[in-house]
């Protein structure tokens, strides 16, 4: 007997020094962590040794609930069955422990009624139905009906203290007491000058109770409210104010240029004047969201109406003659090679874009380069004149390098166009020539030269003289004529 309570002794002694750590005595082993952790991690047990349990406070818990799972997965009805024979052991058992648990807690029962209050529990619901004068039965369906009253209710007690709160913030506007023309704005909470703040005539100063900027920030945050609910929101509310009054907006636009004939043009001058792109950066959000948006509309709205186009040019050139040229002038101020790069892009999208062009013209006006042409002429006789002028300024050598390119695609093209002319004109070529004699242009002074075989270099300083000779001659012989006419009895008069 001796030597079985030895080993005994012998066992424990070994149990405790490899619970306890050899190093810190206030560690302990936990056989289901497989760690060493305080004294505090554990649970009491008196009849363990250091009075504590072989196992730590977390894996007792995660042991606790694997024994309840498995317990109620063979028993659904494993607490129920518990309650029932508490129950007949002893009837009052659930006030016997309601009494024990407030004298481990005096503020146990206030707990439990905001518990049962805050989460509008049936017990709680059953009692507010008992006690009314109007009793009705009660069912699971009243119960869920007066559980969405009382919601409700609450809802509408918490918006009105919100809205308490708001009508605080927002006060009344109030002048200065030393200084009238500053304004109190009930959001900045700031005496602001008179001029920052919106008109409204059904306030006593005139004014609105918050400034510019307030008002702004306070509508900014209304309309992501009403989208975040309602992504048509304002496309709604358009079709129920046109289906009350089709021409809403007209006379809306009537109404505020009636008050100012300025009032879009002092908006617009407002908007560049803080952001200069800001119609650029509109236009470029439009696209991102609808990229199809513009073209179809466009062609909508020439179908709806044909002469669209005109009217809008006629309204333009009404109210400004000048319009297009001063338009012109504006784009090649801020860019040279505005229109260069525009037919460079529209060429990059469709090569042959011109050739389109052409045909759709002809296609709706045989006649329409014709027309174009005499109008052309009968605003400026010397249009073409001046055209060739100004590509000879830019480029002395333009028509030489057009003369190439037509000879790259076609080497037969010259030929071609005057068998076309002389088809149209049999003496065509006649007319030329007489026309270049008459004019003494460049090319009929080189061919003049070349006809007298003269070995002379055909510069442009040369072509110049010989073109003085011939205007020397032909006034000679206008002047001879002339006196032949007029004066029969004179001599012949020498070059």
């Amino acid at each position: 007997m001796k030597q079985q309570s030895k080993k005994k002794q012998n066992s424990n002694t070994r149990i405790k020094h490899s619970r306890r750590h050899p190093d810190n005595s206030e560690l302990f082993w936990c056989s289901k962590c497989l760690k060493y952790k305080k004294k505090k991690d554990f649970h009491k047990h008196n009849e363990m040794n250091y009075g504590i349990s072989g196992i730590c406070k977390k894996c007792s818990a995660k042991v606790d609930k694997e024994s309840l799972r498995k317990r109620i997965e063979k028993n659904p009805n494993y607490y129920s069955d518990i309650y029932a024979k508490l129950k007949k052991e002893n009837p009052n058992y659930s006030k016997d422990k309601h009494k024990r648990d407030l004298e481990l807690n005096p503020q146990l029962t206030e707990e439990r009624r905001k518990k049962h209050v805050e989460n509008l529990s049936d017990s709680y619901i059953k009692n507010i139905l008992v006690k009314q004068k109007n009793k009705t039965p009660i069912t699971k369906k009243a119960i869920e009906t007066k559980r969405r009253e009382m919601v409700a209710w609450r809802i509408s007690v918490k918006l009105r203290k919100l809205m308490k709160k708001d009508r605080q913030m927002v006060r009344t506007v109030r002048q200065h007491p030393n200084n009238p023309n500053l304004l109190w704005c009930g959001a900045c909470l700031k005496y602001i000058e008179a001029e920052k703040f919106n008109n409204d005539s059904s306030k006593k100063d005139g004014k609105t109770s918050q400034c510019k900027k307030c008002s702004i920030l306070k509508t900014k945050k209304r309309d992501a409210k009403r989208l975040a609910d309602n992504p048509n929101y304002y496309k709604e509310r358009e079709k129920k104010k046109l289906a009350k009054n089709p021409n809403y907006y007209k006379e809306r636009e009537e109404k505020r240029l009636a008050g100012n004939p300025n009032y879009y043009k002092e908006i617009d001058a407002k908007r560049l004047a803080k952001n200069p792109n800001y119609y650029k950066e509109k236009r470029e959000r439009f696209k991102a969201k609808n990229p199809g948006y513009a073209k179809a509309a466009y062609e909508k709205l020439i179908k709806n109406n044909p002469d669209y186009l005109k009217t809008l040019y006629a309204k333009k050139l009404a109210r400004n003659p000048n319009y297009y040229k001063e338009k012109e002038a504006k784009r090649l101020a801020k860019n040279p090679n505005y229109y260069r790069e525009r037919e460079e892009r529209k060429l990059a999208k469709n090569p042959n874009y011109y050739r389109e062009k052409y045909l759709r013209n002809l296609a709706k006006n045989p006649n329409y380069y014709r027309e174009k042409e005499t109008r052309k002429i009968a605003e400026n006789p010397n249009y073409y004149k001046d055209r060739n002028l100004k590509r000879l300024e830019k480029d002395p050598d333009y028509y030489k390098k057009l003369r190439k390119k037509r000879l790259d695609k076609d080497p037969d093209c010259r030929k071609k166009e005057y068998q076309k002319s002389k088809m149209k004109n049999p003496y065509f070529g006649r007319d030329i020539y007489r026309k270049r004699s008459a004019d003494l242009t460049d090319t009929y002074v080189r061919i003049l030269i070349k006809g007298r075989k003269a070995n002379i270099p055909l510069t442009n300083e040369i072509i110049e003289i010989v073109r003085q000779q011939l205007i020397a001659k032909r006034t000679l012989k206008e002047f001879r004529r002339w006196r032949k006419d007029n004066e029969p009895g004179s001599q012949n008069v020498s070059g």
